[in-house]
This record gives C-alpha cells, structure tokens and sequence, in this order.
C-alpha cells in the first residue's frame, strides 16, 4: 500500500531527527554528525516498516468521550428475512463495529452507538411515539432490546437512544384519554398533558379536537403529534418514569429530539432541560445526554447552562456548513478557526461540555452529496470533523460513501449496503423514496478488502483517535499562521493531561505544501499518524527537519 510506504519515509525522517533533538539537549559530541542526519531527504531514509497507527497501544475509553455511530433500526440489517431491520440485525453486525478488541483492524472502532426511535409508532421513521415502555414490533422485542445492551457493553460500547419529550404519537395512551376526557368536558386529568385550548379561532400551531366545536390542541409537528404539556407536574412525573425504565434496562444515556421545542407557554427550556439532566443524573451519574438543538449559537449557549453532556455543532455540518466549505473550498485555516472559537465559547460556558460534531445525519442530505461524490473529499471531511475534541458521530453508511435524495425523508435513510454482490441482510427501503439514492460501487464486504477504500479510511482516522485521548480531550489551539501563511494549511495542537499533539490539515485538493513548525509551537519527537485522502495517487509526505511537506488533502498527526 502507497501509503504504508510514504510513512515509512516520514517515520525514518522523524527517527533521526529525535536522535538530533536529543543531543541538542544533552551531550553535545555528536552534534554534527546529528544536524548532518536531520537534513537529509527522507528519499534517503528508506529503512522502516514502523507505522504507528499499526503498533501504538488503543486503550478503550471508560468515560463520556466516544466516537458514535448513528442507526435507522429499519434500514440496518434484516435478521430474519422479512425486509425490515431489526434489533437481532444491529446485534449480529455489533462485531462490524466494535469487535471488543483492540488488536484487530477489521471493525470500524466506534464504541458507541445512538438508535433513531425504537418505541412503538405508527410510522416508519418512528417519531411518534405511542408506547414509551416498549419496542416497536417491527423492530423486536425488550428481550431483543435487553440482549443489544449486554452485546454492547461486552464490546465497551455505549449506547444511547432517541427520546422524543416534546410530543407523542395521538394514538399514544395518554393523548386518547384525554380526547375522551374533553369529549366528556373534563379537563383536569390526562387532558392536562397535553395543550388543550377552547376557543372560537384556531390559534396558530393548534390543531381541531375531532368530535368538538371549538377545543384545539398544541401540535407544532403536525395532527397526529400532539404537543405533551411540559409544564404539567403529572407529565413531568410520567417523564421520570420513562427515563428510569430505560436507564434501569441499562442504556447509557439519550439522543434528546428538539430540545429547542422545550421552550413552552410557562416553561422554560433550558430549566426543563436542566430538571431533566439532574433527575436522570440522580439515576445513573455517568449518564450521557445530547441534545438535538438545530439553532443559532445563542440558543446553543442558553440551552448548555442547563448542563447537558453536549448538543449538536449544526454550524460545522450540512451541505454549507464548515466541514463542507473547508473541503470544497481548501479552507483549512477557516476550519480551524471556527473550530478552536466554538470550542473555546463552549469551555467558557462549562469546561465539562463535551463538544458533538457530525457531517450529516437523517434530517439531511447525505454527506457525500455535499463534496459531489469524490472520495478524496469524503476522506478529507472524515479527516477534518473525526479529529476534533468531542464526541464524533457517523452517520450510517457515511463510512462507505452512501448517498440519499435532499427531497424526502425517507430517501435519506435507505438500506445500508453490506454488499454489492450478495443480499443478505438486505432491507427494504422506507417508503416514498427513490428519488436521487444510488448505492455505493462498493458496499462494506467489498470495502473491507481494499486498503484504499473509504471505509478502510474511516478505520484510519478511529484508530488513530482512539490511540491518542488528547484529540477528544485536549484543550485546543490554533497555530495555523505560525507554521504556513498558506490558507490551505489548517492547524492545531490539543494538549491533555501534560501531553501535546499538533495536528495538521492541507485541505488542498491539488497543492502539495510546506510547513516550518517552531519549537516554540511543538518540540516534534514523532508522527502518531499520518492521512492521505488522495490514497495511491498521494505525493507522499516528505520531512526535513522542522520543514514538513504535506501532498494535497492529508493530515499528519505530531508529538
């Protein structure tokens, strides 16, 4: 592999230059012959196969800090042939995605997992929700839900799942007892969790009451999604109930939807939000909650007083957003800047805030429509929004290249492509869809067996976040104008712990570029990793001694 190949040069580069900082430090004898060494071409320096990615230790993450790995249950994988994904499905390719191993390279290296609703609902994308306690059939059972958890946490996976507050499903339990109530003028008993108004003109975000002259409800998503009245104490009390079922069943934590929708006639979001956190805190300490908060920055700050883990980064994803334009436009200096601003905002807020960055998800058009299918530039994205302090989240089949339509929902969570040649497991897509999806030219089997796939990429990128915990961690700087005055060249240093990495990105898509890095940025010792998003067709990198020249889309990784 070229790659593998081009690392040596790099490592054999960075060997002899140690050798040199080291006696520059100490004895001074062999100074000359030292400085001598450290000039020299790494096109001289064939001599090691050493890549570090391949033998630094991985040590599994025992706190929040994870990389996670977003499932639409229904388009995963079909454990027993009836078209639909299920809980059996995620189970069987739990080893795809962690393996519990560290040792071995043939899983994707998340160790968490987030579900799309699982509760029973009356709809494919499951937002509606009608039982709270349960798990819709077409996906299992809680026994299948019980024995995920278990296979999970034997791999040191987390896993967290969709809870949808702000509104239920009107076939939900409690929505038809309150219908029947107003239809017999009672309004004091599950008529109270819902936002029910008697009035003679529709208010706007209110939907008729069937069988009634003038009662209306609060459903801003739609009829068949009333609105719970979260400022109900009796709502508040049936909340706790459903928190702790779960944590007791042993979930990690929750994806919290529309949290932005919190925010109620006498009710506050960021305190409901906050009431929340420190019940369920009460519950399992280490609890993990993100929130859905598709908002400007000052809503996003609000909502973070509450104390929430973290909320999603929506300015840095999209097809506008940050990642993109940086890709696209080979704005590395841009992206570094917004990225060490908003997380030095966040630090400010609360120094606990464990930052939640992804590139597309089931609201949106898949990611690698964003950079019109080039792989490089998919590689390149990977490389930009994995490496980054916070938690990571990949959308499912972002990792292989899948594509979807911007029109529907349905078309943005279509089957996951195992393979190209063999269906198994295979899922019918949701309905409605087929308006721009094409699968993939390889899916996971076939990229699995290419050292220069996309997924052998993503693979890459994990392992070497995972072998180094000051990238999640870190606190974060920017030192992009101290090593290149090039706008291409994006850099940072994340320090944790007493340790120090200095990461750097060409976002280039054709410009090979060298850097100076002064000693009073990083006093280099070695590479912890190198990325090249053009594969085979990569310059390669080339060292020499302070002077470092990165090929077009890459990302090296310093200590």
């Amino acid at each position: 592999m070229r790659s593998k190949r081009i690392l040596s040069l790099i490592l054999a580069a960075f060997i002899t230059s140690s050798v040199t900082l080291a006696g520059c430090s100490g004895n001074n004898n062999n100074n000359s012959s030292n400085n001598n060494n450290s000039q020299q071409s790494t096109n001289a320096l064939i001599g090691t196969d050493s890549d570090p990615v391949e033998t630094l230790e991985l040590k599994a993450s025992t706190d929040k800090y994870r990389n996670y790995y977003e499932i639409f249950v229904g388009s995963f994988y079909d454990s027993n042939g009836d078209g639909m994904g299920d809980l059996n499905g995620v189970i069987e390719k739990l080893d795809y995605l962690n393996d519990g191993d560290p040792t071995t390279d043939t899983d994707l290296g998340v160790d968490g997992i987030w579900l799309m609703p699982i509760h029973e609902s009356p709809t494919y994308h499951k937002y509606d929700v009608i039982d709270y306690y349960s798990v819709d059939n077409d996906y299992g059972t809680i026994d299948d839900m019980k024995k995920l958890i278990e296979e999970c946490h034997k791999r040191g996976i987390n896993i967290i799942i969709d809870m949808v507050l702000n509104h239920s499903s009107n076939r939900n339990e409690f929505f038809v007892k309150a219908k029947q109530e107003i239809l017999e003028g009672k309004t004091d008993g599950y008529a109270k969790y819902y936002n029910f108004i008697q009035t003679d003109k529709k208010p706007d975000g209110f939907v008729k009451l069937s069988g009634t002259d003038n009662w209306y409800y609060e459903a801003e998503w739609g009829a068949s999604m009333p609105d719970l009245n979260l400022a109900n104490d009796e709502t508040k009390e049936e909340i706790k109930k459903i928190l702790k079922y779960w944590l007791d069943l042993g979930v990690d934590g929750f994806r919290l939807d529309a949290v932005k929708h919190y925010a109620q006639e006498g009710v506050n979001g960021t305190d409901f939000m906050e009431w929340m956190y420190d019940y369920a805190k009460s519950i399992k300490p280490d609890i993990y909650m993100v929130g859905e908060l598709w908002s400007g920055n000052s809503a996003l700050y609000e909502m973070y007083e509450s104390g929430i883990d973290s909320l999603f980064d929506f300015a840095s994803a999209q097809s506008t957003g940050d990642i993109t334009t940086s890709v696209n436009g080979s704005k590395g200096r841009e992206w570094v800047k917004s990225l060490v601003e908003w997380d030095n905002k966040l630090k400010e807020i609360n120094p606990n805030i464990i930052n939640a960055t992804f590139w597309g998800n089931h609201d949106m058009a898949r990611s690698a429509g964003y950079v019109v299918k080039r792989e490089e530039r998919m590689k390149m994205g990977a490389s930009l929004y994995l490496l980054v302090p916070g938690n990571s989240y990949i959308y499912y089949g972002e990792e292989i290249g899948m594509t979807g339509g911007s029109k529907s929902d349905p078309d943005k969570r279509t089957s996951m492509v195992w393979s190209v040649s063999d269906s198994t497991g295979r899922t019918n897509d949701p309905s409605g869809l087929q308006e721009e999806h094409t699968d993939p030219n390889e899916g996971v089997t076939e990229q699995l067996a290419n050292d220069d796939s996309l997924l052998s990429f993503y693979q890459r990128v994990l392992k070497i976040k995972n072998q180094n915990p000051e990238i999640a961690r870190g606190t974060v700087a920017d030192v992009s104008e101290q090593i290149s005055s090039d706008s291409a060249i994006g850099a940072y240093t994340v320090e944790y712990e007493g340790s120090k990495l200095l990461i750097i990105h060409n976002c280039s898509k054709d410009t090979e570029i060298t850097v100076t890095v002064p000693d009073s940025v990083m006093n280099i010792t070695e590479v912890r990793g190198t990325l090249e998003a053009m594969g085979k067709d990569s310059t390669g990198f080339k060292y020499n001694g302070k002077t470092i020249t990165l090929p077009a889309y890459s990302t090296i990784i310093l200590k």
